[in-house]
């Protein structure tokens, strides 16, 4: 029974007879354990733990499987809250079971019906032709980042998706190390602002964004600077690219998020009097 057990945890408390049989347990054991209480009888052919995600099991009592921002959220992923579970059913799927009001999304890949929750690569495509632009590429990329998807199966997700989703996933960048700076980024593409990610400023180190020449946008998403050390060695580095000729804007994660107007109004006064592209002293060089 352990066995049974251990492979339902792996799978977020829930999987289908089939799944299980097909790892090796017997159908007997499944049997059993329901009959005893000790999993429970979701719908018909799939099982779970008491303690399964309850996103998970709903998804399963739909139809379907769980997917969109619901599934990326199961696999640790930055999405927006919300308390809607997103399901992914089969276009032909009938007699669904609609308690609680979920989102139902009716072209699911095939692939994300095996299993009780959607691959992550499926997950995301879904979520580009659901959620707000910016969301989704911030999920993107963190996905990227933190490499617990491909490129290549980021690919075959999205063959099949409308032209502005799959204009979504060319715009990934697997460079951005948080969702803030995949945010801002996104917002200076927006005013035509060309810029670079993680450039190496010698003396330095890496910085969030350089705009042109000399204009670094630093973006500091801690929201509380909570070890003194961390807080004098940003100052020391705003200081060394002063030095250096740069311009440096330290931002906090709330001005990015609830005042980016008064980060853009700066921003723009400065590319339009062409300060980012002034020549910087010989040691910025």
């Amino acid at each position: 029974m352990s066995f049974l057990f251990s492979l339902l945890a792996d799978r977020a408390g829930v999987a289908s007879r089939a799944e299980l049989v097909g790892a090796g347990v017997r159908a007997t054991d499944v049997d059993r354990a329901v009959r005893s209480g000790q999993i429970l009888r979701v719908r018909r052919g799939w099982f779970a733990l008491a303690t399964a995600e309850p996103d998970v099991v709903a998804a399963v009592r739909v139809g379907g499987a769980l997917t969109c921002i619901s599934a990326l959220r199961q696999y640790g992923v930055w999405v927006p809250r919300e308390t809607a579970v997103h399901v992914a059913v089969p276009a032909n799927a009938s007699r669904l079971r609609l308690d609680g009001n979920p989102t139902i999304h009716w072209s699911g890949p095939p692939r994300a019906m095996s299993s009780s929750v959607a691959p992550i690569a499926d997950a995301l495509a879904v979520m580009a032709v659901c959620q707000p632009r910016e969301a989704t590429l911030i999920a993107i990329d963190w996905s990227l980042n933190h490499r617990v998807v491909s490129a290549d199966l980021m690919r075959e997700a999205f063959a099949a998706s409308p032209e502005y989703a799959r204009k979504l996933r060319r715009l990934a960048d697997r460079r951005h190390d948080s969702g803030l700076e995949t945010m801002a980024c996104s917002r200076l593409r927006g005013l035509g602002i060309r810029f670079r990610v993680q450039v190496h400023v010698p003396g330095v180190g890496r910085v969030d964004v350089l705009i042109g020449e000399c204009l670094v946008l630093e973006l500091d998403g801690r929201e509380f600077h909570s070890r003194t050390l961390d807080f004098d060695n940003d100052r020391r580095r705003d200081l060394l690219l002063t030095a250096a000729g740069y311009i440096v804007l330290r931002v906090s994660y709330r001005q990015v998020t609830e005042q980016w107007d008064e980060i853009e109004r700066v921003i723009l006064s400065i590319v339009r009097r062409q300060g980012h592209m002034r020549p910087r002293t010989r040691s910025g060089r």
